[in-house]
């Protein structure tokens, strides 16, 4: 009796285990992860080659109104992902906090394109994004493909904006 037991117990746990496999190759795999980036990768990020509207956010976590803005991000990305948009972030903070924003990135589901500034040098940061930048963050941009900025501002979004600014760009 305890080996039939121990036998159907098996056979359950592989049917389990082939159904779970199953599963989760038809599901779309959302893998929210974080880069380094430093001046070259930033300036080609402007440059945007791409076909696609690039916003790009930089923020950090010890900034609270990055944080508290970080929401319209994340929903405005869910409202245009279907088209030629892309959003980028960029951490401010330092190199050795990773771990800590890749943490607060899964928690917000920022699924984009993130990065961290590789240097603790910020004056570096300011001056490769946008001379004119005045160095408070958070600082949002909007590039059109091809380089064109069409939005640069510091400090905490208006969404209705910035929608509005997106929807133009994307027609």
């Amino acid at each position: 009796m305890k080996r039939i037991l121990i036998a159907i117990f098996s056979l359950i746990t592989i049917c389990n285990i082939n159904a779970s496999a199953n599963l989760s190759d038809n599901e779309p795999r959302t893998t929210i992860s974080i880069d380094t980036i430093g001046i070259f990768g930033i300036k080609n990020l402007i440059k945007n080659k791409s076909e696609k509207l690039r916003v790009i956010n930089v923020w950090a976590t010890w900034c609270g109104p990055c944080v508290s803005e970080f929401s319209d991000f994340v929903k405005m990305n869910q409202k245009f992902q279907d088209r030629n948009f892309e959003w980028v972030t960029i951490s401010a903070d330092p190199p050795k906090k990773q771990s800590k924003v890749l943490k607060f990135l899964q928690k917000k589901q920022a699924i984009g394109t993130n990065y961290i500034f590789n240097s603790e040098d910020l004056i570096q940061l300011i001056e490769t994004v946008d001379p004119r930048w005045r160095g408070l963050i958070p600082y949002t941009m909007i590039v059109e493909p091809g380089g064109k900025i069409v939005y640069a501002r510091e400090g905490v979004i208006n969404p209705n904006e910035i929608n509005s600014i997106i929807e133009s760009s994307l027609r």
